[in-house]
């Protein structure tokens, strides 16, 4: 795969892909939160790409997610890093498959 890398607003981008998904989550009767702790909100990143992986993750959540919520978060590690994680109240990973 070949990235094409330009400059993008990563939180219109992140709150795109969140409202995109919202349906689903509304479905199933859970919350879709979403916090962005960003001062710089411009990076340099393929933007196909980063949507991939997002809507991988998101679509992933809700669907092992059958009561609570699923957030997004955005934050910056320092000044050249974010980070974004995706946190839900699914079943998780078996202890004894954590390792795999």
């Amino acid at each position: 795969m070949e990235l094409k890398s330009t400059q993008l607003n990563i939180a219109n981008n992140v709150t795109s892909t969140v409202e995109e998904l919202r349906s689903l989550a509304l479905q199933k009767h859970i919350g879709l939160e979403l916090e962005i702790e960003l001062g710089d909100r411009t990076i340099c990143q393929d933007s196909s790409a980063l949507k991939r992986s997002l809507v991988n993750l998101l679509s992933n959540a809700i669907k092992f997610t059958e009561a609570g919520k699923v957030k997004v978060k955005v934050w910056e590690l320092d000044e050249d890093k974010i980070a974004i994680s995706v946190i839900d109240t699914g079943i998780g990973i078996a202890e004894e498959d954590l390792n795999k």
